[in-house]
């Protein structure tokens, strides 16, 4: 009986042994360039959640502190693809570089904004004349800065501008160096807090809507098109759970950016977060483009077709109701 008992029990053994391990599924490598600004969040909300990978993506993240900077690593091709505001999209298409949107991830209109000192004799947008204003030079800053001055009667030539860095500014306003500042959250918030009294924020939704988008090289759409697909799907699929979720959404921002969870829900409703392409997008890309002209920041005068520079295949799949330019 222990001898039959003893068969069973190795031929059980042995039938376990045979049968084939499991095999990791394939996961293929995509390199994401991306801030750590609020306009990241469906990105963070999929990597905390794993939906990359359940849909087959090994993401590999590089952090900048601008997305013009993330969207030059992809063009130089450190990266696969990059987000970035519409600005930087402008210039590199109206020089004459070619590029795929693949989709918008967020949209806002209430995201950038002037910030003042009231000691240095500024009380309304008016007062921004003949003052030195920092921004970031080839950002949306540039554009919302540009814009509101002309919105009373200003132009950029009223102003000294002042080139710097979203990092440096803070320090820069606070010792004085500038007047003002052209800047969007979460910069902007600080510097407000910052300032308290003694500082003043202008801003106007009716003057500009940012559009953040994921771009990439035209070969990559052709040679990855269903890396893409899965990306957006995944993206989509944060975009469901922030909806579902807002808090939770919020404290994976602030758990994996180290921003303190008050502050992310201080400018959480600035945002829309929500795969598109939508109209907007071109109206502000064809505004940018005029703008840039008549205030000679390019060298060509020709009016370029960012329609040519939309790559509507993925999100055609993925969200088809999200498509509402026609191609």
């Amino acid at each position: 009986m222990r001898a039959a008992a003893m068969i069973c029990f190795c031929c059980l053994f042995l039938s376990a042994c045979d049968k084939p391990k499991p095999v990791a599924p394939v996961l293929h490598i995509v390199k994401l360039a991306y801030t750590n600004q609020p306009q990241s969040t469906l990105i963070q909300i999929a990597l905390e959640k794993d939906f990359f990978r359940d849909e087959g993506l090994d993401i590999r993240g590089t952090v900048f502190d601008l997305g013009k900077t993330a969207m030059e690593s992809m063009l130089k091709g450190d990266n696969d693809i990059a987000t970035v505001a519409e600005t930087p999209i402008m210039y590199h298409v109206i020089n004459g570089g070619d590029i795929s949107i693949l989709a918008n991830v967020v949209t806002a209109n209430t995201n950038n904004g002037v910030i003042a000192r009231r000691d240095s004799g500024i009380e309304r947008p008016e007062d921004l004349k003949g003052k030195r204003i920092g921004f970031s030079k080839g950002t949306s800053a540039e554009f919302f800065l540009s814009s509101i001055l002309t919105a009373h009667s200003l132009q950029m030539s009223d102003i000294e501008a002042v080139d710097l860095l979203p990092n440096d500014m803070q320090q820069a306003i606070l010792e004085g160096r500038v007047d003002a500042l052209s800047i969007w959250n979460y910069k902007l918030s600080l510097i407000a807090d910052a300032l308290s009294y003694n500082g003043i924020l202008f801003s106007d939704k009716e003057l500009y809507t940012e559009s953040y988008n994921l771009v990439s090289k035209p070969e990559y759409t052709k040679t990855h098109p269903q890396l893409i697909i899965a990306l957006l799907k995944a993206l989509l699929r944060a975009e469901e759970f922030n909806v579902n979720n807002p808090i939770a959404a919020q404290e994976i921002m602030s758990r994996r950016t180290n921003v303190p969870l008050n502050l992310v829900a201080k400018v959480w409703p600035n945002f829309k977060f929500k795969l598109s392409l939508a109209p907007t997008l071109l109206i502000t890309l064809d505004d940018e483009a005029r703008w840039a002209t008549r205030n000679q920041l390019v060298t060509s005068t020709q009016e370029p077709d960012f329609l040519a520079h939309i790559y509507f295949d993925a999100l055609n799949v993925v969200k088809p109701e999200a498509v509402k330019i026609r191609s």
